[in-house]
């Protein structure tokens, strides 16, 4: 009895035992629809010598001989498929695992799926252009929001422009359940990261480093990126595309976002173009030629005076150039570059350049003959002056009169010409005593003229410095200085004297037989005897004798009745007085 309660005891806890594991796989080996319903288990070729766990059942064929990764369900339907497009779908809260390859008949493997995948959160760069100059790097960060328990997300990647291309640049938080190749990194804050490059073509990122941190359910890696340097071309709006997985193999889905890509190599120095010697106008263009290796756009800054001045943007290769105004006479200045990436290169050599201003004819004046100028017959000899004004203190080297009757200017009744330096061979161009002091006499201008006298004339005049700037016309009518000929010649002054050879002490007559012009009558008389006796007189005609011998100078100054007036002076030689005659006996 004893014996028979014994195995009855055994028997029991055996059962209860055998009845509690069986609870204990039921619930926590292979619970229905269990969190890890579908795993991926890496096998090491094609022919599935590595299974997967127990109670899970391997979801579709394997891949050719390779190593690689397969999925393991532990709720699976198998589904008859009509063709390769998959419109036979698999029920409510299942996935496809198992995808149909090529076209025809056949059945495709359907895993339970009850969590929700991973989702891709912001991602942002650090930089809104990557600059290429070989050290910098840039941050791509990245974050993923677990909508599942578990924490179950393996990978997230980054793809560069197409979005099946071999993800570089991935990290993984369960390095256990996915492996990476040997150029993996450990990440700041856990996990692991692949080294590979970004590649497309010619264009290559590295990653540097990366760093990772968890709030909450969300896991956020940064992604230090280095474009390696020298090959690398321009790209605007490159796609880059990110995605994240979990171990059951539900994925965010891709999320595009945008990067520019600049070379960053410093453009070259600027090569100055050397201004014309003291040959600049009022507005002068300050060049460069400027180059960029990496083909941007490209302006050349021009520092002017210790002030930026900005050329506009050229190709590689060509002048940038800006247009500057100054009254400045000198100025320092040189240049450096700066492509359409703000990227400068270093300055170009310092240059002088001369700004010279455009002359100007100023301060206009005219002078009339003086009286003794005008009295042989030379009333026309009239002096137009201007002052040569340069802010560059530069010279004349060049001038031209224009003369007219009217102020229209359209029919001028003596023009010059341009005129070169002083006494120039054409002799309607040349200077008396001095710049700016122009004899119209000399030109023969006004005799010319039907009635000359009492007449206002208009004039112009321009000049050019020695850089061969040309004024604009300065006139005489603006200036307030239009000149008037006088109404009629100067007086003609001549006299006789009698007798002709005169002695010491010698009674002379001396009769005026001056002529005056335009109607006009002698108004007065002024002699001027040397050693005589009277000195002076203001008649016509003069009794008079000297007092000393040898030669004396008398001056005759006649005015009419418009007060013109002129002088003649002669020299006369007077002899020794004649002896007393005395009467012989």
């Amino acid at each position: 009895m004893a014996t028979k309660s014994f195995n009855q005891l055994n028997n029991y806890i055996f059962f209860t035992s055998f009845f509690l594991m069986l609870m204990f796989c039921f619930v926590f080996v292979h619970p229905a629809k269990a969190i890890d319903n579908v795993i991926p288990v890496a096998y090491t070729n094609a022919l599935g010598d590595t299974s997967c766990p127990m109670n899970y059942l391997v979801a579709g064929e394997f891949p050719p001989a390779q190593n690689g990764t397969m999925h393991c369900c532990s709720d699976m339907q198998t589904v008859s498929y009509t063709d390769a497009l998959g419109d036979t779908m698999c029920p409510a809260g299942f996935k496809i695992y198992g995808v149909p390859q090529g076209s025809g008949n056949g059945t495709m493997s359907c895993c339970y799926e009850d969590q929700v995948p991973p989702a891709v959160g912001d991602v942002f760069f650090s930089t809104g252009t990557v600059l290429v100059s070989g050290t910098d790097t840039f941050t791509i960060t990245m974050k993923v929001i677990e909508n599942d328990s578990g924490f179950k997300t393996i990978r997230s990647m980054i793809f560069k422009d197409s979005h099946w291309s071999n993800p570089r640049g991935y990290y993984a938080w369960h390095p256990t359940s996915y492996y990476f190749t040997d150029d993996q990194i450990v990440c700041a804050g856990g996990g692991f990261a692949s080294k590979k490059s970004i590649s497309y073509g010619a264009n290559t990122v590295e990653l540097i480093s990366c760093l990772t941190s968890v709030s909450g359910n969300e896991r956020t890696v940064n992604f230090e990126i280095r474009p390696i340097k020298g090959v690398w071309t321009n790209v605007d709006n490159f796609d880059v595309a990110v995605y994240a997985d979990d171990m059951d193999g539900n994925n965010s889905g891709w999320k595009d976002f945008w990067l520019n890509i600049n070379s960053n190599v410093m453009p070259d120095i600027p090569s100055l173009v050397k201004p014309p010697d003291n040959v600049l106008t009022d507005d002068f263009d300050f060049c460069a030629t400027v180059a960029d290796i990496d083909g941007d756009e490209i302006k050349a800054v021009f520092v002017i005076g210790g002030t930026e001045y900005n050329g506009n943007f050229v190709s590689s290769g060509l002048n940038s150039c800006y247009t500057y105004t100054s009254n400045l006479l000198g100025v320092n200045w040189h240049a450096y570059a700066v492509d359409t990436n703000g990227i400068t290169s270093n300055n170009s050599v310092t240059w002088k350049a001369i700004i010279n201003q455009t002359p100007i004819a100023g301060d206009l004046s005219f002078l009339n003959p003086t009286a003794s100028e005008a009295c042989a017959l030379n009333i026309f000899n009239v002096y137009l002056k201007w002052n040569f004004i340069d802010s560059a203190f530069d010279t004349e080297s060049a001038y031209q009169i224009i003369i007219d009757d009217d102020a229209d200017m359209a029919s001028p009744i003596f023009d010059s010409g341009k005129c070169l330096g002083f006494n120039n061979p054409n002799s309607n161009c040349s200077i008396d005593v001095e710049i700016g002091n122009f004899s119209l006499r000399t030109h023969g201008f006004l005799p010319l003229q039907t009635d000359p006298y009492n007449k206002e004339y208009y004039w112009w005049v321009k000049v050019w410095d020695s850089s061969n700037l040309e004024s604009p016309w300065a006139s005489s009518d603006t200036s307030g200085v239009n000149f008037t000929t006088y109404k009629h010649e100067f007086p003609y002054i001549d006299f006789i004297f009698s007798p002709a050879i005169i002695s010491k002490d010698e009674e002379v007559l001396f009769t005026d037989t001056s002529v005056t012009y335009g109607g006009t009558d002698i108004a007065s008389w002024e002699w001027n005897f040397e050693s005589g006796n009277p000195l002076t007189s203001i008649a016509s005609s003069v009794q008079m004798f000297f007092t000393g011998k040898g030669t004396k100078n008398i001056n005759l100054k006649v005015t009419d009745d418009d007060l013109y007036y002129c002088n003649k002076t002669e020299a006369i030689d007077i002899n020794y007085a004649l002896p007393d005659w005395v009467e012989a006996h």
